[in-house]
């Protein structure tokens, strides 16, 4: 705006300074310089009209001094305006800005206001919340004092007429109680002379049971030694004892039906009579077993020594 401003009175200024300068040099050049000359002498010779380039000069500077005074004061007079108008301009902006500063106090005062309206709302609608939450909790402590009272009337009530029944349902026990004593009792007689009774003849039967077991386990025996002996002495015949024998072996043999050899060990004892001795029962598979099952059972499973003393020659 200021450079605007400048410019706008720049134009004239100029305008203004050149018609001076222009009218200096018309003066100067138009200037009647006969005016000084001496009249001359009859008879004399005239010298031609000089001038003096300094004084022009002179004028010049004068005239160029004068236009830049002219050119300073007008500036001077702009800057003073321009000054003024700015100090204007800060004033007005002072005043929308304690208007601005006063009407925002006035507008956080408002805030204030309706914040501390608020704060009281909330405060009140809190206390008579409060007050309403006690008198909610007075009036349901009533209540409960009043329920209380009730549920223990009747759990008292409860109590004795379970107590009541309690001693009925005794009593009636106890009654039913005795009964079942003495019927238990005499039960209890009777189930010991029946006892006795049964003990005496369970004895005479365990008594025949044993002696008859004994038989059959005697007669058991018998097959299962006699059986043995028929495998070992089959085993026996087809061994080839090694020569030069040391000690014996010790082998266990399980059998399956009809005298299959399902498993022989290796043999405790020496180990080449050990060897010797497994071959030998492989050899005389399948071995003798006895057609009845419950003696087969017995020897499933045999162990013999195999002792070269008994091998044949």
């Amino acid at each position: 705006m200021r450079k605007r401003e400048q410019a706008k009175l720049g134009i004239p200024l100029a305008i203004a300074s050149a018609g001076h300068f222009l009218l200096l040099v018309l003066l100067v050049l138009h200037f009647n310089w006969r005016s000084f000359e001496p009249t001359p002498i009859a008879g004399e010779l005239l010298d031609a009209p000089t001038i003096d380039v300094s004084e022009v000069k002179k004028i010049q500077r004068k005239a160029r001094q004068k236009k830049q005074d002219v050119q300073n004061t007008a500036q001077e007079k702009l800057d003073q305006q321009q000054e003024l108008e700015r100090i204007k301009q800060l004033e007005a902006e002072t005043e929308l800005q304690q208007q601005a500063e006063q009407q925002r106090i006035a507008e956080e005062q408002a805030r204030e206001d309706v914040r501390r309206k608020e704060d009281d709302a909330k405060r009140l609608a809190l206390e008579k919340k409060k007050e309403k939450e006690e008198l909610e909790q007075k009036e349901k402590s009533e209540l409960d004092k009043i329920r209380k009272a009730e549920v223990e009337k009747k759990h008292k009530a409860q109590e004795e007429q379970q107590k009541r029944e309690l001693e009925a349902k005794k009593k009636k026990e106890d009654e039913e109680k005795k009964r079942k004593t003495d019927a238990e009792k005499k039960k209890k007689d009777e189930d010991a002379k029946r006892r006795v009774q049964q003990e005496e003849d369970l004895e005479a039967q365990m008594e025949e049971e044993a002696q008859a077991s004994a038989t059959r386990r005697q007669h058991l025996l018998s097959e299962v030694d006699k059986y043995k002996s028929l495998i070992y002495n089959k085993v026996k015949r087809n061994w080839i004892v090694p020569a030069n024998p040391v000690g014996d072996c010790r082998i266990q043999v399980r059998l399956g039906p009809g005298g299959i050899v399902l498993d022989v060990n290796d043999g405790v004892g020496d180990s080449v009579l050990c060897r010797s001795a497994v071959a030998a029962v492989r050899k005389a598979e399948p071995l003798p077993v006895p057609e009845d099952a419950t003696v087969f059972d017995e020897m499933r499973v045999i162990n013999f020594k195999m002792d070269p003393k008994d091998a044949p020659q």
